[in-house]
């Protein structure tokens, strides 16, 4: 009898919510949870690079008292652009929930959610705001179930256009209900949003169902189901307005997703392997429609289209682990298929339709795609590690339309291995060695100009020091990228190049007293590209660069203020080649800046941080200018 109870539930839970998740922004899976308002913070930040002015506040707040709660989460961005006019842009998003438990089967609830979007700039949709207000009544049937209809009023603002009308829909969870050897996890909604004109829909459900076979073997069955439908203004062409007088035009924007999975993985702490198996096939369907076609003016641009995607996929990994090492190979395969097509206009004539509909079909496209990962990591002693990884994926572009000539052949290899020596307890050793090989082959000769093979080769090298007083960190790279087309000699303007670069890079902090400490970070960069010869292997220099940063500070730590001085220094300097190894200079960048940094913990729980710096900007002809930068972040828990 008890089983019987819990079928029904599941089947009326099935019912109820099979249509969900419409498309108004896909805002929450859930928009009644409590857990987005259970952390109390306010975050302000202001922040100057550059032309550049952001100010970002994030608040939320919430209380519980007794059976009675109420959260608030608002969140504000503004940017301005100064350039040759400014710009400014706001963003800001407010809600407020409450609701009271009346029993453990019944906690009615409201919500109000408010949304800006402002952009001075003229592009379609500059202007934007939505209201809703939202009654709400939490169900729980039974143990680890929840369903929730609710209705209210929703007023929309889009592209100086207003609408209004009513919001409603119900959503529901089903969290690890145990039927047999089953367990089932499922999340559902439905929601339409009628504000004549426009509609917004909403349609969304998820449904795992998992089975533990033995101790840590697990077979996973997941069905996702999703609809997103929205409603669009837009600027429309002088005589479709007029003869429909109307001032914006909608498109409608559906997009719908399925996917069944399934999955068996066995991890268990007391064996050595472990194995994960899954496939899973993926529907993907988005529609266009335009709201008012003005057929007599009709040419291919007019026409609406539609995307079909079909995907495949297949992953596998096995692990294998030990006290000496742990191994990890991993298998992936995917097919995907994208069909592009228009969509036909009563009373339009067919050599349009027909013209669109070919450029569509140019979009047409299919790939495979193999891929294969091993990872190793050995203990070779109680100091020495070290681990080996290779990555290599093979991808088959091809697109059916004749006018298409993208198809393409694509072969990717990836090599590190690296090797780690604890000499000391306080000081470790690294040597890193990595290597890529990418293979580029376009298929038909309106493209083989494009074919290529990429070598990089990587070695780094470094270490570690951590002592009681003082921390560094130092390492030196040398890369080398080679690119190679197979055709330069018929297309000049594909030219074989190499790319080389030394790298040295430092941190480094040390403790003075228990109240100064000082810190340096800093790099030095120099690069090389010049044209190549892979037959000879020989490079002639075109264009040197040397890239120099340094940022020297020192801290003063009083109680909870912590004080910082110190300078930024960077310089860019580019070089060209006049003949053989002479370089003349070409552009130089260099700055120079003064800052500060001060930390304040006011409260455990409240602080505020300020960075601040004043550029002085020298190029090649010695021009001078000035820039300044500012940060401040305020994070506050409570």
């Amino acid at each position: 009898m008890k089983n019987c109870r819990i079928y029904i539930y599941f089947l009326f839970f099935l019912l109820s919510a099979h249509s969900v998740f419409g498309q108004t922004t896909p805002r929450d899976s859930s928009n009644f949870s409590q857990s987005d308002y259970l952390q109390n913070k306010l975050n302000n930040l202001f922040n100057k690079q550059l032309n550049t002015y952001i100010l970002n506040t994030e608040f939320i707040y919430s209380s519980r008292n007794n059976n009675f709660f109420w959260g608030i989460k608002e969140n504000y961005t503004s940017t301005i652009n100064k350039t040759s006019f400014n710009n400014v842009k706001d963003e800001q998003y407010l809600s407020f929930i409450a609701d009271y438990r009346i029993s453990q089967f019944l906690q009615p609830g409201f919500i109000i959610k408010h949304s800006i979007y402002s952009d001075d700039r003229k592009i379609d949709i500059n202007q934007a705001s939505y209201l809703d207000a939202i009654l709400y009544a939490k169900f729980y049937p039974m143990n680890r179930i929840q369903i929730t209809p609710y209705f209210g009023y929703s007023d929309n603002q889009q592209a100086s256009e207003n609408n209004k009308g009513t919001i409603y829909g119900i959503e529901g969870n089903i969290n690890k209900l145990q039927l047999n050897d089953i367990n089932i996890f499922t999340n559902a909604k439905f929601e339409n949003e009628d504000i004549n004109p426009r509609k917004n829909q909403l349609r969304f459900i998820n449904l795992n169902l998992e089975n533990e076979f033995d101790e840590g073997l697990k077979n996973n069955i997941s069905v996702y189901y999703t609809s997103l439908r929205r409603d669009f203004y837009f600027e429309p062409d002088t005589t479709t307005a007029a003869f429909f007088k109307i001032n914006n035009n909608i498109q409608t924007r559906t997009e719908s997703n399925y996917y069944l999975q399934e999955r068996i993985y066995y991890y268990a702490p007391q064996s050595n392997i472990g194995f994960d198996v899954s496939g899973k096939v993926t529907w993907r369907d988005v529609d266009k429609s335009t709201r008012y076609i003005y057929v007599n003016n009709a040419a291919p641009s007019t026409f609406d289209s539609k995307i079909n995607e079909f995907r495949l996929d297949f992953n596998s990994s096995f692990d294998y682990r030990n006290d000496f090492m742990s191994s990890n190979i991993r298998l992936i395969y995917t097919e995907q298929e994208e069909k592009h097509l228009a969509k036909r206009i009563s009373g339009v004539s067919n050599i349009f339709y027909d013209e669109r509909n070919e450029l569509e079909k140019e979009l047409n496209n299919k790939a495979k795609q193999s891929t294969i990962t091993i990872t190793n990591n050995f203990l070779i002693s109680d100091k020495d590690e070290l681990s080996f990884s290779l990555f290599h994926r093979k991808l088959v572009y091809d697109t059916p339309s004749e006018n298409n000539y993208d198809d393409r052949d694509e072969l990717l290899t990836m090599l590190r291995i690296y090797y780690l020596r604890k000499i000391s307890p306080f000081f470790d050793f690294f040597v890193n060695l990595e290597g890529n090989f990418n293979k580029i082959v376009y298929i038909f000769a309106e493209r083989s100009s494009n074919n290529n093979v990429k070598r990089v080769l990587k070695f780094a090298s470094g270490g570690y020091y951590f002592g009681k007083n003082f921390a560094t960190s130092n390492s030196v790279e040398v890369s080398a990228n080679y690119v190679v087309y197979d055709f330069e000699d018929l297309n000049p303007t594909y030219q074989s190049y190499s790319f080389r670069q030394f790298q040295y890079r430092d941190s480094t902090g040390i403790n003075i007293d228990k109240n100064i400490s000082c810190v340096i970070n800093g790099y030095i960069k120099l690069s090389e590209q010049g044209d190549f010869s892979w037959t000879d292997f020989a490079s002639k220099p075109q264009r040197f660069l040397k890239e120099i940063y340094t940022e020297p500070k020192i801290f003063y730590q009083l109680n909870n203020l912590r004080f910082g001085i110190g300078m930024r220094y960077f310089e860019l300097s580019t070089y060209t080649y006049t003949s053989g190894t002479n370089k003349k200079l070409e552009t130089k960048y260099r700055s120079i800046a003064p800052l500060s940094e001060i930390t304040y913990i006011i409260v455990p729980k409240l602080n505020i941080k300020v960075n601040c710096w004043y550029e002085f900007i020298r190029n090649e002809k010695n021009n001078l200018r000035n820039q300044t930068y500012m940060n401040v972040d305020l994070h506050w828990k409570f």
